[in-house]
């Protein structure tokens, strides 16, 4: 898919969101813009990339077979000699006016492994102890230089993983935060991800930052581990949606899926009455613990709050509205719970987040069958499912109530995929 039809696919999409065009508009623009499988510099570019890698890996064998027969000065002339020599040539070729940009792109990769590969071969050569963790931060940081100066996809990508290993290194292998680790993320790849208009960078970084946070405030402070993952998730939704209205309209899915990946996940956890009853658990010893649990709760509520700032309330459709508020209910809930409630109300709190649960549920399986998106719909038909069977368990001990249970589940959803199907026959029709 190119990126033109790929932005006007997801455009339709925020076009009848907003209530601009209505679904028969929308089918006929998909319809005269099909989403093909065209051939993109990706494809050239990951695969020569992947050359580079074994390719590269292939050398740093080699060193290590001959390694103890080698003088000193040969070792430092060779790791510093082929981190020259692929960087050098990717260089040249860029140059030129007919330059392959797969080609370049897998030279500096392979620059890139050589030069991690240098840290580890110098440090063996000198007898250097130092805290193994350094070298992927060291290493990380020459990806993500690079990565801004060419300016380069690929090289991000290494940067994020690099970083992200360092993180855990230090998390796990030593059970000490990484501090800088998550912001080194949030300010050094988000920004390159977002000018290079590139989907993939974007959506790992994103993933790794909120990844490296919870990493952090589980190492820091346990307790506050679970609403600052929370309110991150609502971040990434209000994000999402700010987003849309940008230049990179493209990101706005990619936000709206980690983002929802990890709220409804929380959410579904706060409806069982142990979960809901941790939330109460809130005694954190100092100020930088609680540091944790604020910056992610101000950052989402001023993200919301200029979302609403510019008129999205106005332009949003009924169900749009529910969902913003079910939204801003749960994240006000969250609060309450963690500041305002004891633990012998938690079950008044899990009967709420329930509620808004099955509300979300309830708004996936309407919007999607409003759109023939049989993937919100099935996903809608799945967390009520699985909402329905905790619930279950709770609730009912006969077996005659159980079964009644599960043939009113049975129909109920039978009826939805009918309702879906005959809607989409209708659609299909109607175009004709």
């Amino acid at each position: 898919m190119s990126k033109t039809t790929r932005w006007l696919q997801d455009q339709i999409g925020v076009w009848l969101d907003e209530g601009l065009i209505d679904a028969a508009l929308a089918e006929t623009l998909r319809a005269r813009y099909p989403s093909g499988d065209q051939d993109t510099p990706w494809s050239r570019i990951i695969i020569s990339s992947v050359g580079a890698v074994v390719f590269g890996l292939g050398i740093i064998l080699f060193f290590a077979y001959n390694w103890a027969d080698m003088h000193k000065f040969v070792k430092l002339a060779l790791v510093f000699g082929a981190v020259l020599a692929a960087h050098g040539t990717g260089l040249y070729l860029s140059a030129s006016d007919d330059a392959k940009r797969g080609l370049v792109e897998s030279l500096h990769v392979m620059g890139t492994m050589l030069f991690g590969a240098g840290i580890w071969l110098v440090a063996q050569i000198y007898h250097i102890n130092e805290h193994y963790p350094n070298a992927f931060f060291v290493w990380g940081l020459g990806a993500l230089a690079l990565a801004w100066a060419m300016p380069s996809v690929a090289q991000g990508l290494m940067a994020v993983l690099l970083i992200f290993l360092w993180s855990c290194f230090e998390v796990f292998g030593f059970s000490s935060p990484n501090y800088p680790g998550p912001w080194i993320v949030l300010i050094g790849i988000l920004p390159l991800a977002w000018m290079q208009r590139s989907r993939v960078l974007l959506f790992f970084a994103l993933v790794a930052f909120i990844t490296l946070y919870a990493f952090n405030v589980g190492q820091v402070e346990d307790d506050l581990l679970i609403g600052a993952l929370f309110y991150c998730a609502c971040l990434y939704l209000a994000a999402g949606r700010l987003s849309i209205r940008s230049v990179f309209a493209q990101s706005a899915p990619l936000f709206n899926i980690v983002g929802y990946s990890v709220y409804l996940v929380l959410l579904y956890l706060f409806s069982f009455k142990e979960i809901a009853r941790e939330l109460a658990k809130l005694n954190p010893e100092s100020i930088d613990a609680w540091s944790y649990f604020v910056v992610p709760f101000i950052a989402a509520l001023v993200a919301w709050m200029a979302l609403l700032a510019t008129g999205a309330w106005q332009r949003a459709d009924v169900i749009r509205r529910w969902e913003v508020s079910l939204i801003l209910t749960s994240m006000l809930l969250v609060l309450i719970a963690q500041f305002g409630m004891s633990r012998e109300h938690a079950g008044i709190v899990m009967l709420i987040f329930n509620l808004v649960f099955l509300g979300h549920c309830i708004i996936m399986i309407i919007s999607g069958t409003a759109r023939l998106n049989w993937k919100q719909v099935s996903l809608g038909c799945v967390l009520f499912s699985a909402l329905v069977f905790a619930r279950f368990t709770d609730l009912f001990d006969d077996l005659l109530m159980r079964s009644l249970f599960f043939l009113a589940m049975g129909a109920g959803l039978f009826l939805i995929g009918n309702f879906y199907s005959r809607r989409k026959k209708q659609q299909g029709t109607s175009h004709a």
